[in-house]
């Protein structure tokens, strides 16, 4: 494990600090590993939905609703707000929870008319909004480094012994 304090390869202590300038880097770590095993698990969860269709397309008996193709278009326009709504929200979370909106339209869609391409056509809306927020995750992380170790710092007592 890296501190972002001191920059250092470390092991943290008992307590979970850094031996070598006291940062809770245990904490930190357990923050950062609680966002990529979110992040990740909701973007399985879209593949899951994939494998839902495959599985469901040979068996869909329903027709066609009179509703399937407005439905659909619908679901586009809700996907492009949808987009646009992830420029507003800051926590990674509800970012990564609106990038499945697509993909649950899609089956949403998919259950309505039948059309494995309108589902395909919605989750491959989704997975660009992952790719995009998979670009961005880095650049959050760093963020919260940074937060961590001003509040960190602040915490500290001022070394006053020149």
């Amino acid at each position: 494990m890296r501190c972002p304090a001191c920059s250092q390869v470390i092991q943290p202590d008992r307590t979970g600090k850094c031996p070598l300038c006291g940062f809770p880097a245990r904490e930190l770590n357990r923050k950062v590993t609680t966002i990529y095993a979110t992040t990740s698990a909701i973007f399985f969860s879209t593949l899951v939905y994939a494998l839902l269709v495959y599985l469901m397309r040979t068996a869909h008996t329903a027709q066609p609703t009179p509703v399937a193709n407005t439905m659909f278009w619908l679901a586009i326009g809700l996907s492009v707000a949808d987009g646009v709504a992830m420029l507003v929200v800051n926590n990674i979370t509800v970012k990564a929870a609106l990038c499945e909106v697509p993909a649950i339209l899609g089956l949403c869609v998919f259950f309505l008319s039948g059309e494995v391409a309108e589902f395909v056509a919605l989750l491959g809306i989704s997975v660009a909004l992952f790719v995009l927020l998979a670009a961005k995750i880095p650049s959050y992380i760093n963020q919260i480094e940074q937060k961590a170790i001003q509040e960190w710092q602040q915490q500290q007592p001022e070394d006053r012994s020149w």
